[in-house]
């Protein structure tokens, strides 16, 4: 995992050199809201939060720049869920809007218009006890935020260590220690990224499975990726696909139902990862992928599925 050098991820060290000093603010210290704007735009938000916690107590807000009246107004939580744009999240959807508003961070209200407007990121099997899955998240909010991560035996502290480490902005990934399908019910135009199921794919009842999982957390236009290990003695994939063809035939005779498609499938081995035993997920046009460092044995499969 690579710590990218843009103004939000440098060292706070290095931010504060470019703060104006003290004498251009306000007797008591704090920033306006349009100076709050301004700074942000200079040094990043994690940067400014910190500026602002050593001065008074932290001003968690989502802001507005008004052009026409050429000042800054706060929006709150309440006011973002009477606008258009966020009227049909997926409760996922929602708790990551309010999680950001809830943090010590703050944001421009035009950031979280492209973020609900744009593809959600969902991850699921990601426990949280090897570092490498908290990288994975890391590198996915770097590259897809916001990132939405679940699984039913989350070790949040360890996951929420290596986001600090990696210099992760708040509200960049919502860990929750729940099902996946916690996110929603056919949620359109999301992408999903399931590494190494493991047990998951044989869940009972069939109900809790992950393929029963991914019916009902993906709508139209939304994706999966879902990396298998130890093929073909495993017959992980072969029991996903065959799991999917189950469900497309007790659903084909409901109105309106889109089946899950495997659109993809790649078979892989030790010569297709990198130096670090690690394998892109989810790379298509116009979108990079992600990497992921595998902990399990070869061979793997690499399955994209599909609901159009």
């Amino acid at each position: 995992m690579h710590v990218h050098d843009t103004p939000e991820r440098r060292d706070v060290s290095q931010q504060r050199a470019v703060v104006p000093a003290r004498g251009a603010r306000p007797a008591n210290g704090a920033l306006s809201p349009a100076e709050l704007l301004a700074l942000q735009r200079t040094v990043g938000n994690a940067a400014v939060s910190g500026l602002i916690a050593e001065r008074h107590p932290v001003q968690r807000a989502v802001v507005h720049y008004n052009r026409e009246t050429d000042t800054t107004e706060r929006v709150t939580l309440d006011q973002l869920k009477a606008m258009p744009e966020f009227r049909n999240l997926s409760p996922g959807q929602e708790a990551g809007v309010a999680a950001k508003v809830a943090s010590s961070d703050f944001f421009q209200l035009t950031e979280l218009l492209d973020q609900v407007r744009g593809r959600s990121t969902v991850i699921g099997a990601v426990s949280g006890p090897h570092e490498r899955e908290g990288n994975f998240l890391a590198e996915m909010a770097d590259k897809r935020s916001p990132v939405f991560a679940y699984d039913p035996e989350m070790q949040t502290e360890e996951l929420l260590k290596v986001l600090e480490d990696e210099m992760v902005n708040e509200g960049a990934v919502l860990l929750q220690r729940q099902s996946i399908t916690a996110f929603g019910e056919h949620v359109p135009d999301i992408d999903v990224f399931v590494p190494n199921p493991g047990p998951w794919l044989y869940a009972a009842p069939l109900a809790t499975d992950l393929a029963a999982c991914l019916n009902t957390v993906l709508g139209k236009n939304s994706h999966a990726w879902v990396l298998t290990d130890n093929e073909p003695y495993s017959r992980q994939a072969a029991t996903l696909e065959s799991r999917l063809d189950e469900i497309n035939r007790d659903n084909a005779a409901q109105s309106g139902y889109l089946p899950l498609r495997v659109t993809s499938k790649r078979e892989l081995n030790t010569s297709s990862l990198g130096a670090r035993g690690q394998l892109e997920l989810g790379a298509e046009a116009g979108r990079d992928g992600v990497e992921f460092e595998v902990g399990h044995s070869p061979d793997y499969c690499l399955l994209k599925i599909s609901r159009h």
